[in-house]
C-alpha cells in the first residue's frame, strides 16, 4: 500500500509566495494612487471651504482678514466662519514643492486675496501644479488644452491650435470650460 503525501512541495510553496507578492505590490501601487486622488480632492475640498467662508467673512466685515492661521479658526467675534483652517495634506504629490502649503494673500486695500495652493494632477476643472483663487477670479495651468474656449489659452499663457465649443452644462470662464 502507497502512502499519499500530505504535504506541500517546494515549487508549490515557491509559486504561492510569488502570487501574494505579486497581489500585494499590485494593490500597493493602485492603493497608493488612490490616496494621491484622495488628498488632491481635499485639496479642492479644502479650497472651496476657505472661499465660502472668506465670502462670508467679507459680507460682514466689508474686508478680508489680514492672515490665515492653519488649524485657527476664521472668526469675527462671536461669527465662527470656519471652525479651523485646515491644511494641506502631506505629502505632497507631483511636481509641488515638498514645502507646498496653502497660501492666502490679503491685498492691501483688504478688498481681495489671493489663495495659492498645488495640485498633482488634474481634479475636475483644476490643473496639476500650481492654482490660485481670489475674491472673483479662479487661474489653473491646463497644458494640454482641455476644453479651451473663446481665445483658446491653454492656461499657461499658450495658445491652443483647436478651439472647441463648451458642452451645454459648461461655462466658457477665462478660456476654459467650467462645469455650471
Amino acid at each position: 500500500m502507497r502512502r499519499t503525501p500530505t504535504g506541500f512541495t517546494l515549487l508549490e510553496m515557491l509559486t504561492a509566495l510569488a502570487i501574494i507578492a505579486l497581489l500585494i505590490s499590485t494593490t500597493m501601487v493602485v492603493s497608493s494612487g488612490i490616496r494621491r486622488i484622495n488628498r488632491d480632492t481635499k485639496r479642492v475640498s479644502d479650497i472651496s471651504s476657505i472661499r465660502a467662508a472668506l465670502f462670508e467673512y467679507y459680507q460682514l466685515n466689508k474686508n478680508y482678514p489680514v492672515a490665515l492661521v492653519t488649524g485657527q479658526p476664521l472668526s469675527s467675534g462671536s461669527n465662527i466662519f470656519l471652525a479651523s483652517i485646515p491644511s494641506n495634506p502631506q505629502p505632497v504629490d507631483g511636481d509641488c514643492p515638498e514645502t507646498a502649503t496653502y497660501q492666502y494673500l490679503r491685498h492691501a486695500d483688504g478688498l481681495d486675496y489671493t489663495l495659492n495652493f498645488c495640485l498633482a494632477s488634474r481634479t475636475g476643472d483644476w490643473g496639476p501644479g500650481p492654482n490660485s483663487v481670489s475674491a472673483e477670479t479662479e487661474s489653473t495651468c491646463i497644458p494640454d488644452c482641455v476644453l479651451s474656449c473663446e481665445n483658446g489659452s491653454d492656461g499657461c499663457g499658450g495658445i491652443c491650435a483647436e478651439i472647441i465649443t463648451c458642452p451645454d452644462d459648461s461655462t466658457c470662464l477665462n478660456d476654459h470650460c467650467v462645469r455650471n
